[in-house]
């Protein structure tokens, strides 16, 4: 049946095997990014490296977007999986195929028209532009295609299956690598090639993913049983709509901190786009940690397994504070080597260590908020967050980049800052929240 309910069995052994599929295939998936970035950083100059990442945030501006709003959707599918509603959750099984494939069309459409626009906007240095444009116009032809797997992914992980979507991922990965070395290194193709490997490789990934769903007992996936329930829709928009928002308000807060870095010079970018190739196992650590939590919480509070989700919340924090930690004590102290991977250029090298050094030590506060906001989600409750997540993140961020942009230090301390002040908020929310209901409960029994 391709399914693992979280509500039965040890809970800490079931969240170590569930978090570790999707930490495990994210990590695949970015390790070719990796690969990706060496490769172009060797055969196509740190230029090219730095043209991709100029605009990266566009890219995840469209994609973010959509796909945490569609989250709303797999909260609702592994709530009803933990009651074990399973005509509702093919229905809005259904209705997320349906919106990813409507929402890739149009936001390659989109992508492709601001394309120019946002190269304008982000102020990308004259000499990575062609290069940036190029990439994006390729690019944007497997939103489509990125859509259908994520959601599909989506699906199977809220009804427990972490599994083949790592064994797809790592499969792909592995596609792309190859396709990277014979676009990239054997023709030249540059950061077209990138672009091009990007989309094939993801296309064959949602073309599986799809294949699994049809096989699936309980999803029973059919192009024939997609059609509009406004009902189902509303129900999804609603929880997924401050994800979406959520996720808009962190992506324009690092395209307004893009655009600071890219003022301050080519070696500044450059630096930064490594700086994204090294920290990346903390945030999928983070990531993994969060869509677990998340995923535990709803089947279990669909089951109405309360002292569980308790239980599996506390662990879920010690465990993933532990590896965090960890990790990031390794980049701060192995930083230089590290970098040497992507490019021999001194200054690039020393750039990037002392951006590290900036804002390595506070990982472990986002981390933190990361997963005290992913619980809520679990409860269904994303509005709150956001409002944190808008107030705080956005609009600190903004302030900060419009006043300190003297040097790339000061810049990059906004993170430190907001990651600080985001934890410490959406804690604060957390203890009113409980004290409030607390409050409730004893007005109730009198």
């Amino acid at each position: 049946m391709g399914t693992n309910r979280l509500t039965q069995g040890p809970i800490y052994s079931g969240i170590v095997k569930y978090f570790f599929p999707i930490f495990l295939g994210s990590l695949i998936q970015q390790s070719y990014s990796i690969v990706d970035a060496i490769i172009i950083g060797r055969y196509a100059g740190v230029y090219a490296l730095a043209s991709i990442d100029a605009t990266h945030n566009f890219t995840r501006l469209i994609i973010h977007i959509f796909m945490s709003t569609s989250l709303g959707g797999t909260i609702i599918i592994a709530q009803s999986f933990g009651a074990r509603l399973y005509k509702k959750l093919s229905r809005i099984s259904h209705i997320l195929i349906l919106m990813s494939l409507v929402g890739g069309i149009f936001f390659t459409l989109l992508g492709l028209i601001l394309t120019p626009v946002f190269i304008d906007i982000m102020k990308v240095p004259k000499d990575l532009i062609q290069m940036s444009k190029a990439y994006l116009s390729i690019y944007f032809f497997g939103t489509t295609s990125m859509f259908v797997y994520n959601i599909g992914a989506g699906i199977l992980r809220a009804l427990g299956d972490s599994k083949r979507p790592f064994y797809i991922l790592l499969a792909s990965s592995v596609l792309n690598v190859i396709l990277d070395f014979i676009l990239i290194a054997y023709f030249d193709l540059g950061v077209s090639g990138a672009a091009a490997a990007t989309i094939i490789a993801q296309t064959i990934s949602s073309i599986i993913i799809i294949r699994i769903l049809r096989c699936n007992v309980i999803v029973a996936f059919s192009f024939l049983k997609i059609k509009v329930d406004l009902k189902i829709v509303k129900e999804v928009l609603k929880i997924g709509l401050p994800m979406g928002l959520q996720a808009l308000t962190f992506v324009i807060s690092n395209m307004m901190m893009q655009r600071a870095i890219n003022t301050l010079g080519a070696i500044e970018v450059a630096g930064w786009a490594v700086v994204g190739k090294l920290d990346f196992v903390l945030w999928l650590i983070i990531d993994a940690a969060g869509i677990t939590v998340t995923t535990f919480v709803a089947q279990n509070l669909g089951a109405k397994r309360l002292d569980r989700i308790r239980k599996g919340n506390s662990f879920v924090f010690f465990f993933t504070s532990i590896i965090v930690i960890s990790f990031s004590i390794i980049l701060l102290t192995h930083v230089q080597y590290m970098t040497r991977l992507f490019t021999s250029d001194l200054q690039v090298i020393v750039m990037t260590s002392d951006m590290i050094w900036t804002i390595g030590p506070f990982y472990i506060f986002t981390c933190i908020a990361s997963l005290v906001s992913n619980i809520l989600k679990g409860y269904g409750d994303t509005l709150k967050p956001m409002l944190i997540t808008l107030i705080t993140t956005f609009s600190v961020r903004i302030i900060w980049v419009m006043i300190f942009t003297y040097n790339i230090k000061q810049v990059l301390l906004a993170y430190p800052v907001t990651w600080t002040i985001t934890m410490g908020t959406i804690i604060a929310y957390v203890f009113i929240q409980r004290r409030i209901n607390i409050i409730k409960e004893l007005k109730n029994i009198a």
